[in-house]
């Protein structure tokens, strides 16, 4: 089995609920693939380091559908200090895993989150999206692909 397969298999046990019993076989196989995917995002790994966080294993954690991971990778992404290349890594990063958990479980663990860090994941997350960059893209679109995660009545303008 080669590294990707056995990193689709891994996300598809998380995905149907198979990752109670998680291997260290399982977290080394998507370690690998975290690694390989976002080793070279060297300002936010450094950023999340300087906070006391191995970020490319808080990642591996979250695509294992690990609950606290995700909560450190929220806290990160409001209190790390993100600058802007380490922020547009970081929103990448949130995307790539709000699409590999799905939105049931990413949604539920920020909805668990202060209001501050949703909306500061939320940013990100609109950014990557290229929502305000993008001409015609509307944030009622992002809404109905990503209804959890951007509820009717969300306002990203709200604090601005």
């Amino acid at each position: 089995m080669n590294r990707g397969t056995a990193f689709l298999l891994v996300i598809a046990m998380g995905v149907s609920g198979c990752n109670q019993g998680e291997s260290s076989v399982d977290r080394h196989a998507v370690g690998e693939e975290v690694g390989a995917r976002y080793g070279g995002y060297d300002d936010t790994i450094a950023v999340a380091e300087s906070s006391g966080a191995d970020y490319l294993a808080v990642v591996t954690r979250c695509l294992l559908r690990d609950r606290e991971a995700m909560h450190t990778l929220f806290r990160l992404t409001k209190f790390a200090g993100f600058d802007c290349a380490s922020s547009e890594g970081n929103a990448g990063v949130l995307h790539d895993v709000l699409r590999d958990v799905g939105e049931r479980f990413f949604a539920a663990c920020l909805d668990a989150e202060p209001t501050d860090v949703q909306d500061e994941v939320r940013s990100m997350l609109l950014y990557d999206m290229g929502w305000g960059n993008v001409e015609g893209l509307e944030l009622s679109e992002l809404q109905r692909l990503y209804p959890k995660v951007f509820p009717k009545g969300y306002d990203p303008n709200h604090d601005r």
